[in-house]
């Protein structure tokens, strides 16, 4: 490994607690499944919280996302951290950014261009598609380049922190490049309809020798409040 590497990682860490966070149907807990599951509609005030956890250092931070405004398919947020044994991620730490409802992910100012596409609506079993996007790492150096082929593959029962939900299981399998760095990653998510929101997701990494790197986390839903 490079001597780069442990840098890498720790760019890799920081940028996954972002998109299992905020990276995430239909607008009714019934949906058949057998419908296509369409894109969900969100009301001012709508709230999650969630815990992610950072299995390799036995961390986690937990943090309330709230929609202050609707308009549109990109919503304004604002993200507080409620609780944390992350030491990199302070108590009452306040992000604010823009959340694309299509693609149920974070945009901001790191993207150089495109967008991680967790969901791309409608969704139903056996959807695919491919994505890729251009991020500054939060360092600063050089510009990571990623690439997506994800897959519906089918219903499953999920429990979280929240509860139990009827989910679409989304498996992303990708690459990533920074400079002489490469690797290959995999992103797997659970939307839930009932929710509005991916309710669990994991996040793994490897180095182009098929090492795993040392991250590895989950993301589940502790709370939600909803306004249907």
């Amino acid at each position: 490994m490079t001597a780069n590497a442990p840098q890498m990682r720790s760019t890799i860490s920081r940028f996954a607690t972002i998109f299992c966070l905020l990276a995430s149907s239909s607008v009714t807990s019934t949906a058949h499944a057998q419908d296509p599951t369409s894109q969900p509609t969100y009301h001012v005030g709508d709230r999650w919280t969630f815990e992610s956890l950072d299995l390799n250092r036995n961390v986690k931070s937990v943090s309330e996302m709230v929609f202050e405004t609707v308009d549109g398919n990109i919503v304004p947020y604002r993200s507080r951290i409620v609780e944390s044994t992350n030491p990199s991620l302070a108590v009452g730490q306040e992000v604010t950014g823009r959340f694309d409802i299509p693609a149920q992910s974070q945009r901001g100012d790191y993207l150089v261009e495109g967008i991680f596409r967790a969901t791309d609506f409608p969704l139903s079993p056996g959807k695919t598609w491919s994505h890729s996007y251009k991020r500054r790492p939060p360092n600063g150096q050089g510009i990571a380049e990623m690439t997506h082929d994800a897959q519906v593959t089918g219903w499953e029962e999920i429990s979280v922190p929240a509860g139990t939900f009827k989910a679409l299981r989304i498996e992303h399998n990708g690459s990533w490049r920074n400079g002489s760095n490469s690797g290959k990653e995999s992103y797997v998510a659970w939307y839930a309809p009932q929710a509005k929101r991916v309710v669990k997701s994991t996040f793994q990494t490897w180095n182009a020798a098929g090492t795993r790197l040392d991250f590895n986390s989950e993301t589940r839903l502790v709370s939600y409040r909803i306004n249907d």
